[in-house]
């Protein structure tokens, strides 16, 4: 059989979705002349990201890390939330293994459960509804010495609801008794998985004796938002007579559901540098870690074979895989299947992002530089497969601001103009598409309030080959068309990226190629 020749660059546009044809959608106001090129000339369709075609609830929205994991491992994979939820509501999540582990130790040593995590109504990085099963939990088991340590979103979710839903946890006290709130903290100190600076910020308030920034909630939230400083950059303040600070033989649930979410291996780290000081500590986190820890994990991760980086290296190919440091993990532990290491003939090539308080100072994040280093990669002409992620628009989209999403809405189609004529040039074959849906819809279109968060919409698939050229452009009526039906999801990415290279799909991938429903060559 004659080897197959082909070099095949896969380019993820975080959080770029398809949007409503009017003022709620920056990419229908601002069009990207190159993009607009592209949609004309070459093969443009729509996938799902949401729901069901995701492995989650019906219309819930897709994130990064699930986009990625769907795309690189071909198939719908039923997710950790969904799984959680499902315990809450059949009565296992009240006999966890882990969890029970957890509270037991508190109750053997007379000590502090301390349960670590964003408050958020967005639902993608935690859930309320874990939040309070868990305090259920120990409740029921005897465990009342129970803090808090709250980190407000204004990221993902409205920039100022965390007292909204510090409210509403207080609605459960009849079922759960006293709600102790420690602490709170802003994301961009407790999440900050780039910056060291910030997250021993946040841990040296954990840990102190004397935090020294007492509030009471109320006020300090409403003097906050009157100085227009959202819930994101609150900076780390403790609650009177309800803190204590993480000491020897306590019991911590970090019960975010996305690993990186917080930034844990650092933060263990350092409990394990000053294991003099706090010892005996019993840690857990709901959800699977993207590197091996000592920690007990409540609802391991659904193990996954034959992802697309297995298979392409099985077949010898070479790989790169391409971002900045904030979306790192989201081309490689995630793409990979949820592998902490490259396969053999895999290289990951990460540029390191430059940490700002305020990304409208500096939209264009390390872009110049990926489509540079792509280039670059192209012309060593030694790998077979680039994947590649450019964060940008999926930072625009949680500013919530239309002016900052048209300047990375040029940024991005100049960028492609750049990496694409490049590698047509070199016969590369192209596939463009997201993880899911948020620049594409910046307010609300029945109240106009600006949204900050991820959606369900659709995503664009660009398939762009030489070979492939449109024999007319499509008119606008055509490619609206293709916008509204779907013709796949994103677990038919990597079996379409098989077909090109006439690899044959594993039976662990339930994707179909999208060159044979298309029918392209």
């Amino acid at each position: 059989m004659e080897q197959n020749h082909k070099k095949v660059c896969l380019i993820i546009i975080d959080g770029w979705g398809i949007g409503r044809s009017d003022h709620t959608n920056p990419t229908f106001l601002y069009k990207g002349p190159f993009l607009e090129y592209l949609k004309q000339n070459f093969p443009y369709y729509a996938l799902q990201t949401s729901g069901i075609a995701s492995g989650l609830r019906f219309l819930e929205e897709g994130s990064s890390e699930v986009g990625h994991l769907i795309i690189g491992s071909g198939k719908i994979i039923y997710q950790v939330k969904t799984r959680i939820d499902q315990s809450i509501n059949d009565g296992t999540f009240l006999k966890n293994q882990a969890i029970i582990k957890t509270i037991n130790h508190v109750k053997q040593h007379n000590s502090v459960l301390h349960l670590i995590g964003i408050l958020s109504s967005d639902g993608v990085l935690a859930s309320i509804n874990h939040l309070i099963s868990l305090i259920y939990t120990a409740r029921i088991n005897g465990v009342n010495n129970i803090c808090l340590h709250l980190i407000s979103d204004g990221k993902d979710g409205p920039r100022n609801e965390v007292l909204v839903l510090i409210n509403k946890l207080e609605q459960e006290k009849t079922t759960l008794g006293a709600i102790n709130i420690a602490s709170i903290t802003g994301r961009f100190y407790a999440l900050n998985d780039h910056s060291e600076m910030y997250i021993d910020k946040f841990y040296n308030f954990l840990t102190s004796n004397n935090p020294n920034n007492y509030q009471e909630i109320e006020t300090h939230l409403e003097e906050l938002k009157n100085k227009d400083i959202s819930d994101e950059f609150i900076e780390p303040f403790a609650i009177k007579n309800n803190f204590k600070p993480i000491s020897s033989n306590d019991s911590i649930v970090f019960y975010n559901l996305k690993p990186n979410a917080f930034p844990i291996e650092y933060f263990i780290s350092k409990l394990n540098y000053n294991s003099k000081s706090i010892t005996n500590l019993n840690i857990t986190s709901l959800v699977d870690l993207s590197k091996d820890l000592n920690v007990n994990i409540a609802f391991p991760n659904e193990k996954i074979s034959n992802c697309l980086s297995m298979v392409l290296s099985a077949n010898h190919k070479r790989q790169a895989h391409l971002s900045e440091s904030i979306k790192s993990l989201h081309v490689t532990y995630y793409f990979n299947g949820l592998n902490k290491t490259p396969f053999p003939g895999e290289y990951w090539f990460i540029l390191p992002s430059n940490p700002s308080l305020n990304f409208k100072e500096n939209p264009y994040l390390e872009a110049p530089h990926i489509t540079e280093r792509a280039q670059q990669i192209i012309d060593e002409n030694i790998y077979d497969f680039l994947v590649i992620n450019y964060p940008n628009a999926d930072m625009a989209g949680h500013t919530g601001d239309i002016d900052v999403a048209k300047t990375v809405i040029s940024i991005i189609d100049k960028e492609l103009e750049k990496l694409i004529t490049h590698g047509l040039s070199k016969n590369y074959t192209f596939l463009i598409t997201s993880d899911h849906g948020n620049i594409e819809r910046m307010k609300n279109p029945l109240t106009g309030e600006t949204e900050f968060g991820h959606d369900g919409n659709f995503v664009p698939i660009y398939l762009v080959d030489n070979s492939w050229k449109n024999a007319m452009p499509l008119t606008q009526e055509e490619i609206l068309s293709h916008e509204k039906t779907a013709v796949g999801i994103l677990a038919d990415i990597s079996p379409t990226i098989l077909d090109i290279f006439d690899i044959n799909q594993p039976i662990e991938m339930t994707g179909q190629s999208l060159l044979r429903i298309l029918n392209l060559p």
